[in-house]
């Protein structure tokens, strides 16, 4: 079976039919019944129904990354580069204070994202986890302004885009290495943006851009060219970011729909990061620049759908019945093999196919390998090359 196949038969199932139908009419759902990766499915279903930007907050880090992975495996081609991963700015979360150049990265580019988004139904899909959702971001309005876009034959000079990398507070070295930093040789300028993964490597004849490239770090060999970059500094800095916005408002009241893995706990949690960090700054007044609330993130996604598993807060009961898609976990096998067969053939006797997902052909044959060398060569089972978290069984 393909991926697409798999896609579909779980997008034809009832329980996300009535997602989608339920989704276009209600503001606030419940779902239930949701195991293993089942839940990046139904995400990717009604974002390819309804489009629009769509925020997952998971229950934390890990499983923001591995829902994000998830959709990127399942519907990175049919959505490309609308799937990112927003994670805090700091080690761990604000409260540490130390802050981390590569998720600074990600969430400029998710800003970046939503700064081009038009409004429109233009897919755009972003899975956080309460520590990232809690801290404000740049005005919408200043981040835009202080985006430097640069582009091939442009007319700019060695010594004008170095002025505006020092204004930017970007850090002079002798081979960039991280975010915030440049280095400039000859005719050549490389720095490294906090809009992108990798560092820009731009070539001048005379005044004029002649060349973008990004680069590796390590190899110093170039990856690909591009003919315009936006160059992007360091929101964290104090003149850059006078006026600072909870997400929320940063994305504004377009057509969102909000996923929580539970409600309850996430914005609990906002206040319990909020109580923290007040008790640690020496201005209290500033807090408000620092974290979001419960009570205003309620406030500023009103105009928002939500979309709650298992359960709902109190502010926003679901308007129905839960949506519930009947999973459970799949059953943990540890390598005994005869006890996954005997599991694949009960279900083939009540009617239920078994997949088995792997992206690796090689492990796929060592498994039917094992299966004939222990007798059990007719185990009827599917194959797709696919990754995913968990296993789940619908």
């Amino acid at each position: 079976m393909t991926i697409e196949q798999l896609v579909q038969r779980i997008d034809e199932s009832a329980p996300q039919s009535e997602l989608r139908e339920r989704a276009a009419a209600e503001r606030t759902l419940r779902l239930r019944g949701m195991a293993g990766s089942l839940l990046a499915f139904a995400i990717r279903g009604l974002v390819r129904r309804q489009g629009g930007i769509h925020l997952v907050v998971a229950d934390d880090r890990d499983d923001a990354s591995y829902l994000c992975n998830d959709l990127i495996n399942i519907a990175g081609e049919e959505f490309p580069g609308a799937i990112l991963f927003y994670p805090t700015a700091y080690k761990r979360s604000v409260q540490t204070r130390r802050e981390d150049p590569a998720g600074i990265v990600q969430r400029t580019a998710v800003l970046t994202a939503l700064a081009g988004h038009d409004g429109s139904g233009k897919p755009l899909v972003i899975c956080t986890y309460p520590e990232a959702l809690a801290e404000k971001v740049a005005d919408r309005q200043k981040f835009s302004e202080n985006l430097l876009r640069v582009r091939k034959g442009q007319r700019i000079g060695m010594d004008e885009l170095e002025r505006q990398l020092v204004n930017y507070r970007f850090e002079h070295v002798d081979f960039v290495g991280e975010p915030g930093q440049y280095a400039r040789r000859g005719g050549i300028i490389d720095l490294f943006s906090f809009g992108d993964n990798k560092p820009y490597r731009i070539d001048f004849f005379g005044d004029d851009i002649e060349s973008i490239r990004l680069f590796n770090v390590g190899t110093q060999l170039s990856t690909e060219t591009r003919d315009e970059i936006e160059i992007v500094p360091n929101f964290k800095n104090a003149e850059l970011a006078d006026k600072r916005v909870s997400l929320p408002e940063y994305i504004g009241p377009d057509r969102v729909t909000l996923w929580m893995t539970n409600a309850v706990q996430f914005l609990s949690k906002l206040d319990q990061i909020r109580t923290k960090l007040l008790g640690e700054l020496d201005d209290p007044a500033a807090i408000d620049t620092q974290v979001t609330s419960r009570k205003q993130f309620v406030a500023e996604t009103g105009p928002w759908r939500w979309i709650s598993l298992n359960v709902h807060a109190p502010e926003r009961p679901a308007e129905g019945q839960d949506i519930d898609f009947g999973a459970s976990p799949q059953p943990q096998f540890n390598k005994n093999f005869e006890l996954l067969a005997d599991d694949i053939r009960r279900g083939n006797e009540a009617g239920r196919t078994t997949y088995i997902l792997t992206e690796n052909r090689v492990q796929m044959e060592r498994l039917e390998n094992v299966f004939d060398s222990v007798g059990l060569e007719h185990v009827g089972y599917g194959h797709v090359p696919l990754t995913l978290h968990g296993g789940f069984v619908m």
